[in-house]
């Protein structure tokens, strides 16, 4: 099967999304590690006013960016596609700091809108709101740019500032939780530390202004965006609920605590799933407008099939890694505090693989010009979350006895909406392209997937018995000559085990029962070799720096 587009673009989107959100991975254990006990409170904090500011934006996400990705992908006038995105952005940022003035001032909106349990009246909580919505607006203006190098498929100029962002906004953080001390006021230096990313990237982008020409936008220009983005400004708000409502509902009838330990699941899975393979997805628009723009809608099914199949050799062994070992993955990262979201992280990491897997047909459908589709199922997969949300998550409702499930309530939800979602996307990239919803080869990869969570869970479990059979301790260790004390108390965490050999086991077992299926093919192991060819990979960097 020809790849039809660089595998090497691939490749380099992949290491820098790795860096990026791995950094950001990276600044969050270290965080939760310092703060104990007390980490999962403080965070929920902070997840809560990023849940609250990120459902205000269905009003500033309206569909507008994946209108400039598109047309600038078509290869429209640059300068008037950088000028019309650049002035809606930065009208859409002042919007949402107007939305949020009366919540940060008055007490008393802050505690109708976060519920009674908040203590709004301290002023800390709705300073970390208002601190998060400058961010949120720093990140907004920042897109003018990056969306812009992310339609040219510049991956350097694109990802390199976030990347940079994230490592440099580590020691921050750690000053913040760990050198500081912890109080009531610590969600707001963690959330301070937060700005260094957006503030870095604006640094960046504006040494390299000169590289993205601007001009006044004219009335053509705003029509034309605005004929694409019309459809998608209720899109963009049924995805806010499907992203946001949760943690908001957690809020009200759970606590802050409820909403820090789905917060710690959800950013695992969200850094591998959106931060990671959605900026491989999003090379597939830009490809997939531009087949479009050309009428060739046999490439665009043969590239939405092999994106599919590609991106599963990644998602899945993730997704079966997860299953298998839930609890021990968010012990070793978080501290053992966060292990009683495993079920929620479980869950969460079935959602990530669909919706990875679903993200070369919902493309498909963007990038031919049906945006009404996409309409019709975000609304349709909002409202079963809302209603999944109302019944699992609260103890009672308006009088009425519900579930009361909390976090595993939410991320049920979830999970029940986002498959419901993926067969309609599926069906309506079928009506578009003219694809059969499942592939052989994808079976073959899920059927993988379950074998190697299987030998995963298997392998961790023979470990606990083990250790509960034996009484294995750090002894096993203390018989290396002059190991350090530090590498003895890192060496004896049962977890780094656990999660090192269970890992292996399952990703083994994905690999051989794949191959075992005859999906591996000599031309995979070609395109895979190829596309991590590193010095071809950096040739191609300094090829986008001459650009």
């Amino acid at each position: 099967m020809a790849v039809p587009y660089s595998g090497r673009k691939v490749f380099l989107n992949l290491l820098a999304s790795l860096a990026g959100s791995g950094a950001g991975l990276v600044s969050l254990a270290v965080c939760m590690h310092l703060l104990g006990s007390e980490g999962v409170r403080i965070r929920g904090v902070i997840a809560f006013s990023a849940a609250l500011v990120g459902f205000a934006s269905v009003l500033t996400e309206t569909g507008f960016t994946n209108a400039h990705v598109k047309r600038v992908s078509e290869g429209k006038d640059l300068a008037r596609c950088v000028g019309t995105y650049g002035a809606i952005r930065i009208l859409q940022s002042l919007l949402l700091a107007f939305i949020f003035l009366p919540v940060v001032l008055s007490p008393t909106v802050f505690l109708w809108i976060a519920g009674a349990s908040s203590s709004g009246g301290s002023g800390v909580e709705r300073t970390v709101l208002g601190v998060t919505v400058l961010s949120v607006v720093l990140n907004q203006i920042g897109d003018i740019w990056r969306q812009t190098y992310a339609a040219r498929r510049e991956v350097v100029h694109q990802r390199f500032p976030i990347v940079l962002g994230n490592w440099l906004q580590i020691p921050a953080a750690v000053f913040a939780c760990g050198v500081l001390p912890v109080n009531e006021k610590t969600p707001l230096w963690w959330a301070l530390a937060n700005l260094v990313t957006p503030v870095t990237a604006l640094l960046y982008y504006a040494i390299w202004a000169e590289r993205l020409p601007w001009s006044r936008p004219t009335r053509e220009n705003f029509t034309n965006y605005s004929k694409f983005a019309a459809p998608m400004t209720l899109s963009g708000a049924f995805l806010s609920i499907q992203l946001y409502l949760d943690k908001w509902f957690l809020k009200r009838w759970v606590g802050y605590e409820a909403v820090g330990l789905y917060e710690l699941a959800q950013k695992v899975v969200q850094t591998f799933d959106r931060q990671i393979l959605a900026q491989i997805g999003n090379l597939v628009l830009s490809k997939i407008s531009q087949l479009h723009a050309a009428g060739k809608i046999s490439e665009i099914r043969d590239l939405v099939r092999a994106s599919e199949r590609y991106l599963a050799f990644l998602a899945v062994p993730a997704c079966a890694v997860m299953i298998a070992m839930p609890a021990e993955i968010l012990a070793l990262l978080y501290g053992r505090s966060a292990s009683g979201a495993a079920e929620v992280f479980s869950i969460l990491a079935v959602v990530g693989c669909s919706a990875s897997l679903n993200r070369p047909y919902a493309q498909a459908v963007a990038g031919m010009d049906r945006p009404v589709y996409m309409l019709w199922l975000g609304g349709v997969m909002a409202a079963l979350d809302f209603m999944f949300n109302l019944v699992f998550i609260p103890d009672r409702l308006v009088g009425f006895p519900m579930l009361g499930m909390g976090a595993f309530g939410a991320a049920l939800s979830t999970l029940l909406a986002a498959l419901l979602g993926t067969v309609l996307n599926r069906w309506m990239a079928v009506r578009v392209s003219g694809r059969g919803l499942l592939s052989l080869a994808l079976l073959r990869h899920l059927l993988s997937g379950a074998m190697g969570a299987a030998i995963g869970t298997l392998v961790v479990g023979a470990d606990v018995w083990w250790r509960w059979a034996t009484g294995a301790s750090r002894k096993i260790f203390s018989m290396v000559p002059g190991l350090p004390a530090s590498w003895e108390d890192l060496l004896a965490v049962p977890e780094l085990w656990q999660v090192f050999f269970g890992g292996f086991a399952a990703g083994g077992g994905y690999l051989a029962t794949l191959g075992l299926l005859r999906e591996i093919t000599r031309e995979d192991i070609a395109f895979f070799r190829e596309a991590a060819s590193l010095r071809k990979a950096f040739s191609s960097v300094s090829t986008d720096l001459k650009r």
